[in-house]
């Protein structure tokens, strides 16, 4: 039994470690990931940033290149040349250089009319039709614009525009022209989030503008991913986007497909977003990052960990086991030692064992044929019978010599026969036990149908689980004759007493009669004595027997107030050991973190200094309920009705248990306070198992305390549904409850009618009221001990 004991110590032990190691490593990467992946998230998210605000500067920056440009001097007399149509002394070399500049950005820089006809445009180009959209947007006041996105051989530009001399025949409009490929290729694609993430561009409608996919630029975002793959649920996405469409910032997480992945296979990523303010619009920059590229290296140093521990984890077992297996063969060793020595003792006890059973065989034998002697021998008729349903002898299982001689049956008759047969009127055994006897006359009849008057002893007695009836019956035949004679004798006996009262009344007869009545009235006295002692005997020791019951009965009490209040301070313990973590906790982040400081410990001090003392307050609350040397004092009522409840406070609270409480005048009384608070315990207890079956509506209890200047009176109602009749007729009975066993004893109304009846000299009432049960107690006003 001890190494099944040891091994399935080993086994719990080791599958408690594994069980550990598992559920930490989890937790450590649960607690890693989150982290891990919140500081991706903002990290993608200051990318997004990043790249907004590089777009807004590049416009910006573009915007006012235009506004020097348009200021520089020779650009101004090149304007002035063309106003005065001298055309040929217009070079417009500043446009040039401006362009060499900055061509690698600028798709083209040039100067065009209100009209959209052509000026000048470095490198030259004459389509310019396109541009008529963005010049009837300009408004009056509009000097520099960026244009609307559009499309000229399947590409995508955008344009700023700076006005000169608006509203004059000579109005010209200067303007840089920006292909979004270029853009996207210098300042969008080298943004990398690991190894396959990218960002992209769309517009303020949704629809994408840059894209590392060619094929995708110029849809919309959403119709272009459920048209390409029409099986998946892009529901996350949606949320994104239109979160995205209202020009909000943020990182959301959504299931998609890489543009690149064409075997359609699904993957979690990272969608960073945030607007950037181009011109009177937004465009949407987005960041994409594949979600297992962040947590796989987790994931892998997690396995690899958990296989390091269970390694670990499996030596030690094997030691561990190797260990076990070497203690065990010592211990087989000696056991088999032991055991050698045990056979030869056993055989030798044995041999001893075998001599008794022997001897205790051979006086087995020697009780039995006694027995039978006895049981033969016997001058007395002796029956052993079974025990019908109805409490009647049953059929006879056994009968002494004297019953075969006497009454003339054979053994084998007899026990063929019921007992009802042999007897002239039948018998119930009524009154007998297994523990006792009764006598009873019956007759008995023989083979000859001869009568025998008997007298009958019956006895009980169990063999096997089976009601047996023994009987002995003796032949009361010369009874019977001594009795008629013995009448007989009586009735003579009678006549001549009769005849000498009449005819003696002398004096000397007189006086011996009463001297004789005097002796019996002094002995009668004598015995009336001495059973008024014994029955004062018989009353004391009652009276005690009945005060150790009524103790026991409130320690019973107590214990299951007790439980209750272990509960209601399990309860009340629970928060404030939950807060305590937390601030240790807080104070080892701190130390971590080098944020340590003295006023840190200072307030987390305080913060334990407070929480002690609310769990110190509740254990004294609990050691004054059940102060068994509690003294009488002077209390106020309502002061005790506001301890009971604080010590209910979280069980109410758990039950959703509305309690109101009036005080219409206090009473300050001298009595014992812990009583009262166990009676009204008890009170408040039944009435919140009772509302724990209510299920539907307000569960309520009310207390109101009132004074009238020589009662205090307490009144308890809840709206638990009431009591029958019956039970409030046994409601202050002991050991009376409708509760299970497990939550009831049936001792606390009981209790607290004893304590409110002979401590406080108070009543106790209870009574059904509106929808629930009403409790009144009246204590009569006292100010000190008489």
């Amino acid at each position: 039994m001890r190494n099944v004991w040891q091994v399935s110590l080993i086994v719990v032990v080791s599958l408690f470690m594994i069980f550990l190691i598992v559920f930490s490593s989890y937790s450590n990467y649960i607690s890693v990931r989150e982290h891990v992946i919140n500081t991706e998230q903002m990290q993608l998210l200051s990318q997004v940033k990043t790249v907004s605000n590089t777009l807004e500067r590049f416009f910006t920056a573009q915007k006012h290149d235009l506004e020097i440009l348009a200021s520089n001097r020779m650009f101004s007399l090149d304007h002035m040349a063309y106003k005065e149509n001298r055309e040929n002394d217009a070079t417009w070399q500043q446009l040039e250089d401006y362009y060499a500049i900055n061509s690698q950005m600028l798709h083209s820089v040039g100067l065009i009319d209100r009209n959209g006809s052509n000026i000048f445009s470095v490198p030259t180009s004459t389509d310019f039709q396109l541009f008529k959209m963005d010049l009837e947007s300009f408004g009056e006041k509009t000097r520099v614009s960026v244009g609307e996105i559009y499309t000229e051989d399947n590409k995508l530009y955008i344009n700023i525009y700076r006005i000169i001399e608006r509203n004059t025949d000579q109005e010209l409009i200067l303007y840089s022209r920006v292909m979004l490929e270029t853009l996207y290729s210098s300042m969008i694609q080298p943004i990398k989030a690991g190894d396959k993430g990218y960002a992209s561009i769309k517009d303020a409608t949704g629809m994408i503008i840059m894209h590392p996919n060619q094929d995708d630029i110029g849809k919309n975002v959403l119709e272009a991913r459920a048209n390409l793959y029409p099986d998946f649920d892009w529901t996350e996405l949606e949320e994104i986007v239109h979160k995205q469409l209202k020009g909000e910032e943020g990182v959301g997480i959504y299931h998609s497909v890489w543009f690149s992945n064409n075997n359609q296979e699904r993957v979690k990523k990272f969608n960073a977003y945030g607007p950037a303010r181009i011109g009177d619009d937004f465009w949407i920059v987005n960041l994409s990052k594949d979600y297992e590229e962040v947590v796989s290296f987790l994931k892998v140093r997690t396995y690899t960990i958990v296989v390091i521990n269970f390694a670990i984890i499996i030596l030690v077992i094997m030691f561990l086991f190797a260990y076990y297996r070497m203690s065990k063969d010592r211990q087989t060793l000696a056991i088999q030692r032991k055991l050698s020595e045990e056979v030869q003792q056993l055989n030798d006890v044995l041999k001893r064992d075998l001599e008794k059973r022997k001897k205790l065989a051979e006086e087995l034998k020697k009780s039995k044929d006694w027995y039978e002697m006895i049981f033969n021998s016997s001058t007395d008729y002796m029956f052993i019978t079974t025990v019908s349903d109805d409490g009647r002898p049953g059929y006879i299982l056994d009968v002494n010599q004297m019953v075969i001689d006497r009454l003339g049956f054979d053994k084998q008759t007899l026990l063929a026969m019921k007992y009802s047969e042999l007897i002239k009127e039948d018998l119930k055994v009524e009154g007998g036990s297994v523990d006792g006897s009764m006598i009873i006359e019956n007759e008995l009849i023989t083979s000859k149908g001869h009568i025998v008057p008997v007298e009958n002893h019956y006895k009980l007695i169990e063999e096997k689980g089976m009601a047996r009836l023994i009987m002995v019956s003796r032949d009361i035949t010369q009874k019977r004759v001594n009795e008629a004679a013995l009448r007989r004798s009586e009735t003579r006996f009678r006549k001549i007493v009769q005849q000498v009262t009449d005819r003696m009344v002398d004096n000397e007869l007189i006086d011996r009669k009463v001297s004789h009545l005097a002796i019996e009235k002094e002995q009668f006295a004598l015995d009336l004595e001495s059973i008024n002692i014994q029955l004062e005997n018989l009353y004391k020791y009652e009276m005690q027997e009945n005060q150790k019951k009524e103790a026991l009965m409130i320690y019973q009490s107590r214990l299951a107030a007790m439980g209750e209040m272990i509960g209601s301070i399990a309860h009340q313990w629970r928060q404030p050991l939950s807060v305590m973590q937390m601030v240790f906790n807080n104070v080892l982040d701190a130390f971590k973190h080098g944020e340590l400081d003295e006023e840190l410990i200072i307030r987390q001090h305080d913060r334990m200094t407070s929480l002690t003392r609310h769990m110190s307050q509740t254990i004294d609350d609990f050691r004054y309920f059940f102060d068994p040397n509690a003294k009488v004092n002077r209390f106020f009522v309502s002061a005790t009705v506001d301890k009971t409840l604080s010590l209910l406070d979280d069980t109410l609270k758990q039950k959703m248990i509305e309690v109101s409480y009036k005080k219409r005048e206090d009473a300050l009384i001298y009595n014992f306070e812990n009583q009262l608070s166990q009676v009204l315990l008890s009170i408040l207890q039944n009435s919140i198992h009772a509302l724990e079956q209510i299920h539907e509506g307000q569960r309520q209890i009310g207390i109101i305390q009132s004074f009238d200047g020589g009662f205090v009176t307490i009144e308890i109602t809840d709206n638990a549904g009431g009591v029958t009749e019956e039970v409030r007729n046994h409601l202050f009975e002991p050991y009376f409850t409708t509760k299970s066993s497990i939550h009831g004893t049936g001792l606390g109304l009981y209790i607290a009618k004893e304590i409110i009846e002979k401590n406080f000299d108070g009543m106790i009432e209870a009574d059904n009221h509106n929808k629930g049960l009403q409790v009144l107690i009246t204590l009569p006003y006292k100010e000190e001990v008489e």
